[in-house]
């Protein structure tokens, strides 16, 4: 299984929901492969804005030992990553090409197959954002915190 990588750092270390659990507070920096995350314009999927940064809430696994400033490794499947953008980006797509599908075998006109393609389109990112919002939560439980990478020493 492949899997998509980032590096974050520990910032903080809250309280889980049951007794002995805790949850990592980690701080991701934008890929620096993406032009528009460097940008801080994001690609949509909320994972960058203008701050640069974005923090993020993962339980941390009971045997790692964590501490402000660690830095980490999360780890998503890359089967995940794809369902995401295949919603966010596949839905109004295929909104978009149904509804001027369907308006073109109607005998409409144009104008009536743009405006069709426009609201089909507009559908396909609303019914996006509502399956992203409900799905969301899922592609983030399957994100991975990975041991610690080696601190740099201190100089002395």
């Amino acid at each position: 299984m492949s899997f998509e990588t980032a590096v974050g750092r520990v910032v903080g270390l809250l309280d889980g929901e049951s007794p002995g659990q805790r949850v990592a507070l980690i701080a991701v920096e934008p890929v620096a492969a993406c032009r528009r995350c460097m940008e801080g314009r994001g690609c949509g999927a909320g994972l960058s804005y203008a701050s640069g940064t974005t923090e993020i809430a993962i339980p941390a696994p009971s045997g790692l030992k964590l501490a402000p400033g660690d830095i980490v490794e999360l780890r998503l499947p890359a089967a995940a990553l794809l369902r995401v953008a295949l919603l966010a980006y596949g839905l109004p797509l295929a909104g978009l090409l149904l509804a001027a599908t369907g308006a073109a075998l109607a005998g409409a006109s144009q104008l009536t197959a743009v405006v069709a393609a426009g609201a089909g389109a507009l559908a396909g990112v609303l019914s996006a954002r509502r399956r992203l919002s409900l799905t969301c939560p899922r592609p983030l439980k399957q994100l991975e915190l990975a041991v610690p990478r080696a601190q740099p020493e201190a100089a002395a």
